[in-house]
């Protein structure tokens, strides 16, 4: 069999031929990024193969004759030793949303202790039910997790004082194997693929449970309940359930939430009775870090017309019309995640944040203040925004001539693999390429904002309003937190009128969570609350095809002087 050499690691392994790079380098215990998950449409796994003529293409035609980049996703081992470069992965704290908006509740949790000092026993209850006594006064810890698609938050709690005793965040590593969740709905509906995605998220949330106990200075084995918030995709690959129905029409989830779990069932730390709650979600793709982020924000109660919107790989959103409740969701894709954009990243240090053409010309700022390696979401809708503004890109989204520019405008036009692209920062060296924007990536921010758009144009539909009668939009998420309202309008994800009535509530998913831990009323509220509200199948809304199609466009306005 051929053998792989993986520079610079110089890791080396013997595999059979016409097995991909990706996976070689896998099995060789590398991390290569690939949030497609070998599909070869993010670009994001690219390696440089070291000697010619010893690797092909998937479909089996030779294509190498000398020094190539190429995706190890599509690229099979030939019949001879092969030498292989994997970029080094940048090392770098990610921005994780911890905190968010919460409605204050009373203490009131569903497992709680009786202290029993005569015989110094503490008798711990599961709501009304007797679970177990034990002797001394002893801790009574639990955990609000958020699984998010990309970023996972872990909050300990002790339950019997309310108080919050530490909390961590990390990234969710099944983003290594598809960013999107359709992505990981097809991975999981075989059993291989469920058990892989199963062992890596609780083998995460166990590490981040030991690491946040640690830090408070407590033991697991006081951990009597955890409450999972996540979209009904996480929740299904958390509890190890099959999540293939919701890949296929009607999209019907087989866990509906607003039940309780064995921790030790599901492989996560605790006490040894210890339980797991999943909250109530609406439908498929309307989840529980939804409906958690209704109770943490008291949405239902909320007087006039509120538009609650997490934006991410799905744009799901709820409108509350004077304590009724419609949701809905659409197909963002991973656009505001920075995946599918040619110099796209994770929000982490050195991914450029912030974009502003101003008569000095193109500004950027990067989170951490360090040189750019890349654009993240947020800084991705500046920079559409500001290109649309200032009339780099037209209202169909086309780059517009560099002759119809100013100076300090033009010359950030340039061609990238032979294609037009907009240069955000120029390359110090030859050996690095400019941070660019491609007409591509600007076609991938049309279809992420005008699913979202349309989204919001069908709901608003639905109940006969209009933007103007719009009393408050609530942002929630990491993306969410940090974008600029103005931005929103600028690329037409939000209407005008809705500019200046966002609030960004930050990750209401884990706040929610904590809600359901620390107030047991909180629980049979929701349930109600859930099975009380309608959800719009989008595919099925009058008219929505014609909807999205006018969303795509981006606002017309006279364009700022540069």
């Amino acid at each position: 069999m051929p053998n792989l050499v993986f520079h610079p690691r110089e890791v080396s392994l013997e595999v059979e031929s016409d097995v991909t790079l990706l996976d070689a380098a896998r099995r060789a215990g590398l991390e290569i990024e690939s949030p497609c998950n070998g599909l070869g449409t993010c670009k994001k796994c690219r390696v440089k193969v070291n000697q010619p003529g010893n690797v092909h293409h998937r479909n089996g035609e030779r294509a190498f004759e000398a020094i190539d980049e190429v995706l190890a996703c599509t690229t099979e081992v030939g019949d001879s030793d092969l030498h292989v470069t994997v970029p080094e992965q940048v090392r770098g704290r990610d921005r994780v949303l911890i905190s968010g908006h919460r409605v204050e509740r009373p203490i009131n949790p569903w497992v709680h202790r009786e202290w029993h000092a005569d015989a110094a026993i503490s008798r711990i209850f599961y709501g009304d039910e007797l679970l177990w006594e034990e002797s001394g006064l002893v801790p009574v810890l639990g955990l609000a997790v958020d699984v998010g698609t990309t970023t996972l938050v872990v909050s300990l709690l002790d339950l019997q004082e309310g108080k919050e005793l530490g909390t961590v965040g990390a990234l969710n590593p099944q983003a290594r194997l598809g960013h999107d969740v359709l992505t990981r709905i097809q991975l999981a509906s075989d059993e291989a693929g469920l058990t892989q995605l199963h062992e890596l998220l609780v083998a995460e949330l166990r590490r981040m449970t030991e690491e946040v106990t640690r830090k408070a200075g407590v033991n697991v084995s006081g951990l009597r309940e955890i409450v999972l918030s996540g979209n009904t995709t996480m929740l299904h690959l958390a509890a190890k359930v099959n999540p293939k129905s919701l890949g296929r029409y009607p999209y019907t989830p087989v866990i509906h939430g607003d039940v309780a779990l064995d921790a030790s069932d599901l492989g996560l730390l605790g006490a040894p009775r210890a339980r797991v709650y999943l909250p109530p979600v609406l439908d498929g793709f309307v989840g529980a870090d939804i409906t958690a982020g209704v109770l943490s924000t008291g949405l239902k109660d909320l007087s006039g017309v509120t538009l609650f919107i997490d934006v991410g790989t799905n744009g799901e959103m709820v409108l509350a019309c004077n304590g009724r409740l419609i949701g809905t969701s659409t197909a963002a894709g991973p656009a505001f995640e920075g995946m599918n954009i040619t110099c796209g990243m994770r929000g982490m240090v050195g991914a450029i944040e912030k974009v502003r053409i101003s008569p000095e010309g193109l500004e950027i700022k990067t989170i951490g203040g360090v040189k750019a390696i890349g654009i993240c979401g947020s800084g991705l809708v500046d920079a559409v925004s500001e290109m649309v503004r200032h009339g780099i890109v037209s209202s169909s989204g086309r780059f517009v001539p560099a002759t119809s520019l100013p100076n300090s405008l033009s010359e950030r036009l340039v061609r990238y693999e032979g294609k037009p692209a907009i240069s955000l920062v120029r390359s110090d060296t030859e050996q690095e390429s400019d941070i660019v924007l491609t007409q591509q990536d600007v076609r991938q921010v049309q279809l992420a904002k005008g699913a979202v758009r349309a989204g919001i144009e069908a709901l608003l539909a639905h109940e006969g309003l209009t933007p103007a009668m719009v009393d408050r939009v609530l942002l929630a998420g990491s993306f969410g937190a940090h974008l600029q309202p103005a931005s929103l309008v600028g690329i037409g994800l939000l209407p005008e009128e809705l500019g200046g009535r966002v609030t960004a509530v930050g990750n209401t998913s884990r706040t929610g969570a904590e809600a359901l831990l620390l107030d047991r009323e909180a629980r049979a509220e929701l349930a109600a609350t859930i099975r009380g509200a309608a959800a719009i199948d989008l595919a099925r809304a009058p008219s929505f095809e014609k909807t999205f199609v006018n969303a795509l466009a981006f606002p017309k306005q006279e364009h700022a002087a540069a």
